[in-house]
């Protein structure tokens, strides 16, 4: 037994190669659809088929006959289709799609009403086997009538009608119907298609899952490799994107869409189509004169899209190198930051150590020459695991510490102790251990507790193998914290407490030297006091531990 839901899982649109099995060779006078109706006949017994079947059979019994009374079956198809259950549904599917394969565009008067009714039935629960008959009909129908049409306005009444009804539909059913408008994308024309494009990329909301869908089943063909029709439905979807009143949809289905093809495709060779798209357009918007920052964001966010995936392995090494030419010029102002941080991350780690030594060095330079940007930036490759981070990354930061210090104190602590916590700080020579030395002493000789500087506490105390004189810098803080007055009521109070300063400090302090600082501790009068009054935080309590066994 498989479930409803499950079944139609596996629901797809049929090959195109299963489409055209009926493209066998037939005398002029014969009809696909007659002999699929004397088909049917043997298979199928259900009341309304075979009514149907009884009165249409001497209306199509051959070409000049069916093409005379196309009109009457039709109406006599409609008044079965009302009347029929899932085994007539199936058949009389079939022979729809088989009336549209001999009469074509002779049925274009009735493609509007066919349509219609066709589109009513995708909400409906039918079994999978019939829905699978719906999608071969439906793409029948619009091979035969829609494609063929030169007139626009007729893909404009489809696509309303079609995306009219797929919101109320099941979400598998949904990408099952998705399947047949990516087949009517690869078959139309370029102008028709791009026309279809557009008008799916203008009005995504509610149908943002579907969309993706129809563009990717559109774009994907078989071996790993791209349909000759994804560069002209690609070109269209970015052009949407770079001027769209919805940024927001236009680019979570750009998003969607490239990372399913880099995952489809099997190398650069086979996704360069598309690549050569995105970094061409990427390349033009930057070097255009009187830059429009709207269209470089969004190109920039797409192309981090691509660097990022599978960590760029679908790019060659000239998109690589062409995308690096441009991290010269890359403006480094607030607005842009985020889309900058994701763009410059995702190419430096996808490039190789050619890339990172070179153009990676200088950007890196002048990114940290812009504090909260750089330190972002350092943050993320460290954390991405960037092969030019020993070589290019590190030596850079470590040059920029002071400066960064001044300029981004908080932020600058927590990259270096995240760096030291991760083990990516590695050996540091004596001119940087001096230079952040003083800077801690200059900063804890005047150090109260507050929300913001217990964090950077913390971060300092993280640094303490590089700080020889903060051990006495540490001593007067906690006895300055050991003399709170209402020591659990100030713990309630806040996060910057005492008894986390008392237990932080502490255990620093305990990792430091201890001819450092046994001279300026009396610890047995601290134990006294922190048995006395601390005894309730076990903070405190680990911090005492710590302490003494170190002494």
């Amino acid at each position: 037994h498989q479930s409803y839901k499950k079944s139609l899982k596996e629901v797809h649109l049929p090959s195109a190669l299963d489409l055209t099995k009926f493209d066998h060779d037939i005398s002029d006078n014969e009809s696909h659809f007659y002999l699929a109706l004397q088909q049917w006949r043997q298979l199928n017994l259900s009341p309304a088929f075979v009514q149907f079947a009884n009165k249409v059979d001497s209306l199509s019994i051959s070409m000049p006959i069916l093409l005379h009374n196309w009109k009457d079956i039709i109406d006599l198809w409609k008044g079965a289709l009302d009347a029929s259950d899932n085994e007539a549904l199936i058949a009389l599917l079939d022979l729809l799609n088989k009336l549209a394969h001999d009469l074509r565009t002779t049925l274009a008067p009735s493609y509007a009403d066919l349509l219609e009714v066709l589109l009513r039935l995708l909400p409906r629960p039918i079994l999978a086997p019939a829905l699978t008959a719906l999608l071969a009909t439906l793409s029948g129908l619009f091979r035969y009538l829609l494609v063929p049409s030169i007139n626009l306005d007729l893909l404009d009444q489809t696509w309303s009608s079609f995306r009219a009804v797929l919101p109320t539909c099941n979400s598998d059913v949904q990408r099952a119907a998705a399947e047949v408008w990516g087949s009517v994308l690869r078959r139309l024309k370029s102008v028709a298609r791009e026309r279809a494009v557009i008008l799916m990329a203008q009005n995504l909301e509610g149908v943002e899952d579907a969309s993706a869908w129809m563009v990717i089943f559109a774009c994907k063909s078989v071996s790993q490799t791209l349909h000759t029709s994804a560069a002209s439905s690609m070109a269209s979807l970015i052009e949407c994107h770079l001027t769209s009143d919805h940024p927001e949809l236009s680019y979570t289905l750009l998003r969607r869409v490239v990372t399913a093809l880099i995952h489809h495709c099997n190398g650069p060779e086979h996704f360069s189509i598309v690549a050569s798209l995105i970094v061409d357009r990427f390349c033009a918007v930057s070097q255009a004169d009187g830059i429009n920052h709207q269209h470089f964001q969004r190109a920039m966010q797409i192309t981090s899209v691509i660097c990022a995936v599978r960590q760029g392995s679908r790019l060659s090494s000239n998109h690589l190198t062409q995308l690096a030419s441009r991290l010269a010029s890359l403006p480094l102002d607030v607005p842009l930051h985020s889309e900058t941080l994701n763009f410059a991350s995702s190419l430096l780690s996808a490039g190789d150590m050619a890339i990172s030594t070179g153009p990676g060095r200088a950007f890196v330079a002048r990114a940290l020459g812009v504090p909260s940007f750089g330190l972002m930036l350092c943050g993320v490759l460290a954390e991405l695991g960037w092969g030019g981070w020993k070589l290019v990354g590190l030596p850079a930061l470590l040059k920029a510490t002071p400066s960064l210090l001044q300029a981004e104190p908080t932020l600058t602590l927590r990259l270096l102790a995240s760096l030291q916590h991760s083990g990516k700080l590695g050996e540091v020579d004596i001119v940087w251990k001096r230079s952040v030395d003083s800077w801690i002493q200059t900063h804890l000789s005047s150090w109260e507790i507050s929300d913001e500087s217990v964090d950077d506490l913390y971060n300092i105390t993280s640094l303490s193998t590089f700080a020889d004189s903060l051990a006495p810098l540490l001593v007067p803080i906690i006895e300055r914290a050991l003399n709170t007055s209402t020591p659990e009521a100030n713990w309630r109070a806040s996060h910057a407490n005492a008894a986390w300063v008392i237990g932080t400090c502490m255990q620093a302090l305990s990792r430091c030297k201890s001819a450092s600082w046994e001279t300026q501790v009396d610890l047995p009068t601290w134990t006294t006091e922190i048995v006395e009054h601390w005894s309730w935080s076990e903070k405190v309590l680990i911090g005492l531990v710590a302490l003494l066994e170190a002494w």
